[in-house]
């Protein structure tokens, strides 16, 4: 039986749960989700496992404020200078750290940067190993992860090494493998919400496939930081809804204010827009091409019983209408 060190009692170094790609998408969402679960449990949550250790390269960012204000620890370390990160591991002394693996998505590459990945994920493994405090991880990877190989998705089987990795480690793990994230819908490399456009994953607006928001994979790391020893060893496919571009743009419709469906009005009709056509894609984003194939031809491994076994982690995962909500003012205006 895998027993998790309690921290209560203890100051300074030798606790507390590390936060890599702190001030990201999905990072961010675990510090909040954290940080939120220590409210609801009135101190407990901190008071057992220690402090959120948020890393950043800048302290001085917004995202990185807000994770502060919030009740968060700023770690300040450049990861690509690995020394830095393995001294930063054996001065803070984490027993936990939730790990990811920086999405990138170059053009005209086929899977360039994908060594430098591996490499940073075993970094990070031979510190936490080395250093001898961290006792669990929980790495955020990618659903689909078996069909890397079939697709030629390259970005998809460095996750499936970095998994592989860790199961060999010698560290107490659990993986998180999430489908599409919502919050991809804000990303301005691929194009950016407009407030009459969707741009999508999909070429076709009738194509269904699974999303999940950065929020569920919060709150998930969240659940399994505060009780590693029933998650261990577990690994759990992350998805919410399956839905196409129609349903997505229905729910962006809604989720715009009243005033925003009046000026909607003036204009024919909100628009589903791939990211990119085809050959464009095939030229420019090899990489995002082969991704769409498999989305369209294969789709994320989820059933039933993965959906069940989610549901463990995320009593109610948000929908994409819950998503777009949350936006708020961060909806475009123009």
């Amino acid at each position: 039986m895998y027993t998790m060190s309690d921290a209560a009692g203890q100051t300074g170094v030798g606790r507390g749960i590390l936060v890599i790609g702190a001030t990201g998408k999905q990072g961010s969402c675990v510090v909040r989700s954290c940080l939120e679960l220590d409210r609801k449990m009135e101190g407990a949550f901190c008071a057992k496992h220690g402090p959120v250790l948020a890393l950043t390269r800048n302290k001085n960012s917004s995202a990185a404020a807000q994770l502060e204000n919030l009740g968060a620890t700023l770690i300040v370390c450049d990861m690509e200078k690995h020394d830095e990160f393995a001294a930063l591991v054996r001065e803070q002394g984490p027993k936990m750290v939730f790990l990811m693996m920086a999405e990138k998505m170059a053009t005209f590459s086929k899977g360039a940067y994908v060594k430098e990945a591996e490499a940073t994920v075993k970094m990070v493994l031979d510190a936490c190993k080395t250093n001898g405090s961290v006792e669990y991880v929980v790495f955020s990877s990618v659903s689909g992860v078996e069909s890397a190989g079939e697709f030629q998705m390259p970005n998809f089987a460095v996750k499936g090494k970095a998994e592989q990795l860790l199961k060999e480690s010698g560290l107490k793990w659990t993986i998180l493998r999430p489908v599409t994230l919502m919050d991809s819908f804000m990303d301005k490399e691929l194009g950016g919400l407009k407030k009459d456009v969707v741009v999508g994953m999909t070429n076709d607006a009738s194509t269904s496939m699974w999303y999940v928001s950065c929020r569920d994979v919060g709150v998930a790391a969240a659940t399994c930081f505060d009780d590693p020893e029933r998650h261990a060893g577990k690994v759990f496919e992350c998805a919410a809804q399956n839905l196409s571009g129609h349903q997505i743009v229905d729910a962006y419709k809604a989720a715009l204010s009243q005033q925003q469906q009046a000026e909607l009005k003036k204009v024919a009709n909100m628009k589903w827009k791939p990211v990119l056509g085809g050959c464009l894609m095939k030229l420019i984003l090899p990489d995002y091409r082969a991704m769409h194939k498999f989305w369209c031809e294969k789709g994320y491994p989820i059933t039933d019983e993965t959906m069940q076994d989610f549901k463990t982690l995320v009593a109610e995962p948000w929908t994409i209408e819950d998503y777009f909500r949350s936006l708020g003012y961060r909806i475009p205006q123009k």
